[in-house]
């Protein structure tokens, strides 16, 4: 039964991780682009990447950690 929540809690985690890093590449280029198009610059956006950039950071070392054991 551990084995079983242990397997889910790291497919939940990759999943969050990859919408995490999607949601963050769309920001990066979405706030790029305004600013290409010399539109005022989201403060909205801005705060949102400095808040899910460290949350990418901590699952992708949790995740890798993970699959590094599995080897």
């Amino acid at each position: 039964m551990n084995k079983r929540s242990t397997s889910l809690n790291n497919l939940l985690k990759l999943g969050i991780l990859n919408i995490s890093i999607l949601t963050l590449i769309a920001l990066i280029l979405w706030t790029f682009i305004s600013y290409v198009q010399e539109d005022s610059i989201s403060i909205i956006n801005i705060v949102l990447i400095i808040l899910i950039a460290p949350l990418v950071y901590y699952l992708s070392r949790d995740v890798s950690s993970v699959y590094k054991n599995l080897k």
